[in-house]
């Protein structure tokens, strides 16, 4: 087995296996290793139906489509056409449509089980796995970096990224600090069924509690994704679906007629977490390993894909992927557009969430305001579609 590789990528998600495919584009000589803590290969099969969704911005279906992913992708993505914006009992709301700016679709909705197959295909025969295993020990030197595995391999590389994810074991290995913002939010994740077609619209509606999104999936299938406060998050998990049903088409309203199903429900947490640093000596950090977002906006997974073909781009510039300038420059180039991305995920958080009159009456005008005056309505539309950095 080989032991020494050019990269070795830590996490075997979505952005692990994104990572590998952009390098493998860039340079097809690289020598890949992914190491994944569960076995992938086992994970039990999902209908459509129950299956989690991520939005993709145009600008991520972009870069997808750039390395070799295009036809693939587009076989399972649900193109987003319209994005309609509303605060529950007010009257602010903006719309956005894909033919105001000339595009196909303002982004996509891909289940995420089927776009980890799809990613899974696309892998290089230069890409080694170790899974399930851990890095349990590494030790950074002059020109490379030594990994201790759970299974007892020692294995050797000029870059180790980081892609685990927000609670990433390895980060903690290295030392690399991390802050996190508690929000008090819980989202509640499922898919919901309608009584009619969704006709590609993905609705972000904004509630008392929190924000909820609607993405649409299969002809008459959104995802749903309901970020309250805990407590209520506990009682929507408990509900009968008859019941959880009646509270989201309360708090939704009936813009896609009735719903009828709903898959089963899943939650988890919510809170900002940033770590301190995105490179240390012969390591870099990606995606949720480097910052994880709330899911207002859906800018999260699109950041991530951002430090991807950053990372790719300057790998492709050095024959070296790990020294200092290559990781230097990866840093900066990403310095302005995760500052930026953060702060304002982070304030519509705080802006959505508050029941304060001032903030109610403001963010109303705000929303007629960004409806029709075409400049700030353009400034949305470029962050909803991840084109807007610095």
């Amino acid at each position: 087995m080989n032991t020494q590789f050019d990269v070795i990528i830590a996490g075997g998600g979505a952005a692990g296996y994104s990572l590998s495919i952009a390098l493998h584009t860039a340079r097809p000589t690289l020598k890949i290793a992914i190491i994944e803590a569960s076995d992938i290969s086992q994970a039990p099969s999902q209908s459509a139906f129950d299956a989690r969704a991520i939005a993709l911005s145009a600008q991520s279906f972009d870069f997808l489509s750039a390395i070799g992913l295009k036809e693939s992708i587009g076989k399972i993505a649900t193109p987003i056409k319209t994005i309609h914006v509303s605060d529950k009992g007010h009257l602010g709301t903006c719309s956005l449509s894909h033919g105001d700016y000339h595009l196909p679709a303002l982004g996509y909705v891909v289940s995420l089980q089927e776009f980890g197959q799809t990613l899974q295909k696309y892998l290089s025969n230069n890409c080694s796995f170790f899974q399930p295993d851990k890095i349990v020990g590494l030790s950074q030197r002059a020109d490379d970096v030594s990994i201790e595995l759970q299974s007892g391999s020692t294995l050797t590389s000029k870059l180790l990224v980081v892609a685990e994810g927000q609670f990433s074991s390895t980060r903690e290995l290295l030392g690399i600090a991390a802050t996190s913002q508690d929000y008090k939010q819980t989202a509640v994740v499922t898919n919901v069924r309608l009584e009619a077609n969704h006709h590609n619209v993905a609705y972000e509606r904004f509630t008392q509690y929190g924000p909820l999104a609607m993405l649409p999936v299969a002809d008459d299938i959104m995802s749903l994704v309901w970020c309250t406060y805990s407590a209520q998050a506990k009682q929507l998990l408990d509900m009968p679906e008859a019941q959880f049903i009646a509270s989201l088409q309360d708090a939704f309203g009936y813009r896609t007629g009735k719903i009828t199903d709903v898959a089963a429900r899943h939650s988890y947490p919510l809170q900002l977490v940033q770590s301190d640093e995105i490179m240390q000596h012969r390591v870099a950090l990606v995606g949720n390993a480097a910052q994880a977002l709330h899911p207002i906006a859906g800018q999260g997974f699109n950041l991530g894909l951002r430090d991807i073909q950053r990372l790719a781009a300057v790998t492709k510039q050095y024959t070296d992927p790990g020294c200092y300038r290559a990781l230097r420059d990866y840093r900066h180039s990403r310095v302005g557009d995760r500052d930026h991305t953060v702060l304002m995920t982070d304030a519509l958080v705080k802006l959505f969430s508050n029941q304060d009159v001032a903030k109610l009456v403001g963010r109303n005008m705000g929303l007629i305001a960004m409806d029709l005056i075409t400049p700030l309505k353009e400034v949305f539309a470029r962050f909803a579609m991840g084109q807007l950095r610095d």
